[in-house]
């Protein structure tokens, strides 16, 4: 880190290698003759096709199996940013991974590090400060390949959130029976010691810090002098990894990429086409979902059912005429298609029986929800609307670039029923209330109706 799909909708490349590659790579871990004269008999130097590799730390399966990890990882940032294989043909980094600073400086071997905190990378060296959880050590290392991998084929990285973001997506990892996974969304902390990307974003969300889409856009090199600019960087990228719509838009913009050093002019440049692929006659709504999914980011987020699959403004516009839905709890927000208006009193109903996970047992529920358990402040099953304004809207009270006023976090509770006057016009929302990590063992659907009020109403606020 820098001082300065199983589907083609839910983004995460594997590959495997088996233990005969880490035995290979533990085999071949031993001391160069060069090494011992130059470097000091305490340095060794591991061999990857990749990476070369100087550490002073002791041997072991975790350590000397880190060229193999590297090498597993570089087809796969390949094809995630559109690089023929053989641009890579020759191509290989020198790093070290250090435990005692200063022995790699009586060594000579980091006179151009300014100032290492984690990680650095500058043109084909990088460097990573030994780490106490063997998962950060892993991801620090990846990251900073990345940076070298683009910088050798782009000549250039883009604008910080760019940079940093892909270089995190890309390093976020997990490790399993000699299969590598890039691009995930770790499904427990425990799993990703150290690593807390999550937990700062849940903390500046608290703090009222969170960051619209325009603000990380924004970031400056400075910020990254804290770990939160990296978090933010990582999860605008994951989240536009996971819509369809924007698919391959991360490694569809290298074409763009500036080289050398990025001015602000150039990153200016730079996000301006950014916004012209992802639309800019519906930015609003793409911001709303940006905040949607980052406030309720969390370990095991599940990309595919959470996400929202439509944000287009409604095609039908209600005339007072009954309306008819089915809403599923395996599903995020659910667009309804209808328009509604400014001031139209609604009455809204709902019946059904659906299930809600089945571990230890199954859970079942009906539309006010279960309330010996909560997501959000309110029970899971509970079903809930919003309002999206269209892009035409311009109340500041309905700005979707503001967490304390995004649609999607400030729902309505309608349970079995309920009648509302809406404070604002647009499309109409609704879902069944859980985590957006326990979507995929729920099952069944709510039947949801629609007609105009007969009585008093809850204002809209």
């Amino acid at each position: 880190m820098r001082n300065r799909a199983k589907t083609a909708i839910r983004f995460f490349v594997s590959i495997v290698f088996s233990p005969v590659a880490f035995f290979l790579a533990f085999c071949f871990s031993t001391v160069f003759p060069a090494d011992s004269g130059i470097f000091g008999s305490e340095i060794r130097t591991l061999e990857g096709t990749y990476l070369r590799l100087r550490t002073d730390l002791p041997s072991s399966t975790e350590v000397d199996g880190l060229p193999a990890v590297f090498d597993a990882a570089v087809p796969l940032w390949c094809r995630f940013l559109g690089i023929n294989p053989n641009r890579c043909d020759g191509w290989k980094m020198d790093g070290c991974l250090i435990g005692d600073f200063e022995r790699f400086e009586r060594a000579g071997l980091v006179r151009e590090v300014p100032d290492l905190r984690t990680g650095f990378q500058l043109n084909r060296k990088l460097w990573v400060l030994e780490q106490a959880s063997a998962y950060y050590r892993r991801h620090l290392l990846l990251h900073e390949g990345v940076h070298g991998l683009m910088a050798h084929v782009f000549h250039g990285l883009g604008p910080p959130w760019y940079a940093e973001g892909c270089a995190e997506l890309l390093a976020t990892h997990t490790l399993r029976d000699g299969k590598l996974e890039i691009g995930v969304i770790p499904g427990h902390r425990d799993e990703v010691p150290m690593w807390g990307r999550i937990k700062l974003i849940r903390d500046d969300i608290a703090a009222g810090k969170g960051r619209s889409l325009r603000d990380v856009l924004g970031l400056q090199p400075g910020e990254y002098d804290a770990p939160n600019a990296y978090a933010w960087s990582w999860a605008l990228c994951v989240f536009l990894e996971g819509q369809p719509e924007f698919t391959g838009i991360l490694g569809g913009m290298t074409n763009v990429l500036p080289p050398g050093r990025t001015t602000s002019e150039c990153a200016e440049t730079f996000n301006e086409r950014f916004y012209d692929r992802i639309g800019r006659d519906v930015r609003s709504q793409w911001e709303a979902a940006w905040i949607d999914f980052a406030g309720r980011l969390d370990y095991g987020y599940d990309r595919e059912r959470a996400r929202i699959d439509d944000l287009s403004p409604g095609a039908t516009r209600w005339n007072g005429r009954n309306h008819q839905w089915r809403v599923r709890p395996d599903r995020g927000w659910q667009n309804s298609g209808l328009r509604i208006q400014q001031g139209d009193a609604v009455r809204i109903a709902a019946a059904g029986r659906f299930r809600l996970g089945n571990r230890p047992a199954t859970w079942w529920s009906e539309p006010n929800g279960i309330t010996i358990r909560y997501d959000r402040g309110r029970p899971i099953g509970e079903l809930q609307m919003t309002i999206l304004p269209g892009p035409e809207t311009s109340n500041a009270n309905t700005a979707g670039d503001d967490y304390s006023r995004c649609p999607f976090l400030n729902p309505v509770s309608i349970g079995t029923h309920c009648e509302y006057t809406a404070p604002v016009g647009g499309t109409l929302f609704f879902r069944i209330n859980d985590s957006p990590a326990d979507l995929a063992d729920n099952d069944g659907d709510v039947t949801v109706s629609l007609e105009k009020a007969s009585g008093n109403t809850i204002p809209g606020s």
